[in-house]
């Protein structure tokens, strides 16, 4: 399917452990089985919604940045990824992007926060 980067609603969504990255996944109905719960229910199913979005070229490299995504007053334990997907009509429009790992991150009634590269974004596309 079509996504535009900037225009689409895109998301970031919160996978836990037991996810691994498959490049046969290409729906969030592959992968949220997988999607973390907060037992203080901060953390939304879907994750949260991009903003600031941008694509910038540099020599030939285009370089997908938005602003830094954050859950507060969560608990959430071994959120170890996050996936980007773009939101469309229904379940099998609803494309996943990309794979992020995070580590193990287990914030109790704390901040997640995720900060993407300032040089690099949220990822690239391009030959180095």
């Amino acid at each position: 399917g079509g996504i535009d980067l900037i225009q689409d609603p895109i998301y970031a969504m919160l996978l836990s452990g037991s996810y691994i990255p498959n490049s046969g996944h290409v729906t969030i109905s592959d992968v949220s089985a997988h999607q973390v719960t907060d037992s203080l229910g901060s953390y939304q199913p879907g994750g949260q919604l991009l903003t600031s979005k941008t694509i910038n070229v540099v020599n030939g490299i285009g370089i997908f940045d938005a602003a830094d995504v954050s859950w507060s007053n969560v608990t959430i334990s071994n959120a170890s990824g996050v996936v980007l997907w773009a939101s469309g009509a229904s379940p099998s429009t609803r494309y996943l992007i990309c794979w992020n790992e995070l580590g193990n991150q287990s914030p109790t009634n704390g901040t997640l926060q995720i900060q993407w590269n300032n040089t690099n974004g949220i990822f690239r596309i391009g030959a180095l």
